[in-house]
C-alpha cells in the first residue's frame, strides 16, 4: 500500500487538508513542498529569521557607534588634572 501524505489544499475557494500518496499528488500538481511537514518547517524557519532581525539589527547599530580610534575610546581629560591638591604646597 503506497504512503500517504497530508496536502493542504485549496477547493472551490476553501483551504482543506487532503491525504494523497504519491502518484494523485503528481495528478494534482502538488510536489513535497505543498506537504503540511514541508509547510510548518518553513514557517518555523521564517518565524526563527523574524525573531532573529531585531537582535542582528541592534547588533549592526551597536558596531556602527563603537570608536574606531583610540582618542575616540579614551575618556576626555578632567580640568584639574595638573592643579596639585589644595593641602599640598607647590614647592618643596
Amino acid at each position: 500500500m503506497a504512503e500517504l501524505k497530508e496536502y493542504e489544499v485549496e477547493i472551490n475557494g476553501w483551504s482543506t487538508t487532503v491525504q494523497l500518496n504519491d502518484e494523485d499528488a503528481e495528478k494534482r500538481g502538488l510536489t513535497v513542498d505543498d506537504t503540511l511537514d514541508a509547510k510548518a518547517a518553513a514557517d518555523a524557519e521564517a518565524e526563527a529569521q523574524a525573531a532573529a532581525e531585531p537582535e542582528r539589527l541592534a547588533k549592526e547599530q551597536a558596531d556602527e557607534q563603537k570608536p574606531d580610534t583610540v582618542e575616540e575610546k579614551a575618556a576626555p581629560t578632567p580640568a584639574n588634572k595638573a592643579r596639585t591638591a589644595a593641602n599640598k604646597s607647590a614647592a618643596k
